[in-house]
């Protein structure tokens, strides 16, 4: 009789315990509104500005996105950072597949650019985090916290290269053609090919001087 009003104790107590562990989990889960669920993908914005008139350079720009988190995954199984290009007023969305909810944390910024001229590159490093939650099965992102180099805070992730031209009728030919890095190569070519069209020329005038 005694063992039984025992395990009956036991039985209450157990159940009681699992009841109560089970209020304090749902009370301190943090409840998912559905309206707060963001969509990926990641838009990265490049925004080209030029101190005159002429058409924007078209140049293209490396960017580079950097996982922070150990286990943070990148686009298409990229492996510690994923690269891409972006060309004039352009803007590229980043789709990450997730695995797993949890906080993931990455920077994007733009890589330097050696051989562009005239152009003063964006340096802002931003610092992405992103929250991930479970919600009927699905994984989706809950939030985004996007940080720069200088602690404050964005609602975007925007790049601004500005290109600061002199006035001169050289420039002015030159960037009318919406292209910095490679005219000066094309200019190049043409004057070669100018010059073997000379001596070309030349030589034939003097075989004809000698016959």
């Amino acid at each position: 009789m005694m063992k039984n009003k025992f395990q009956c104790y036991e039985c209450i107590f157990k159940c009681s315990l699992i009841a109560g562990l089970s209020f304090l989990l749902l009370i301190g889960s943090p409840r998912i509104d559905a309206n707060q669920i963001i969509d990926n993908p990641l838009t990265i914005q490049q925004i080209i500005a030029i101190n005159t008139g002429y058409a924007k350079p078209k140049d293209t720009f490396s960017y580079r996105i950097e996982a922070v988190s150990a286990k943070a995954p990148l686009p298409n199984g990229a492996k510690s950072n994923y690269t891409f290009t972006l060309a004039g007023d352009q803007k590229k969305e980043i789709v990450i597949a997730f695995s797993s909810p949890g906080d993931y944390v990455y920077k994007v910024y733009q890589e330097e650019r050696s051989d562009v001229q005239h152009v003063t590159q964006d340096k802002i490093v931003y610092t992405v985090t992103m929250r991930v939650v479970e919600t009927k099965g699905d994984l989706h992102v809950y939030s985004y916290l996007i940080m720069d180099n200088e602690g404050y805070q964005h609602n975007d992730l925007t790049f601004k290269n500005t290109y600061i031209i002199r006035q001169g009728p050289l420039h002015s030919l030159l960037f009318k053609a919406g292209y910095t890095s490679t005219i000066y190569g094309k200019l190049g070519m043409i004057f070669l090919a100018g010059f073997w069209v000379l001596i070309f020329f030349m030589k034939k005038r003097q075989k004809d001087e000698e016959v």
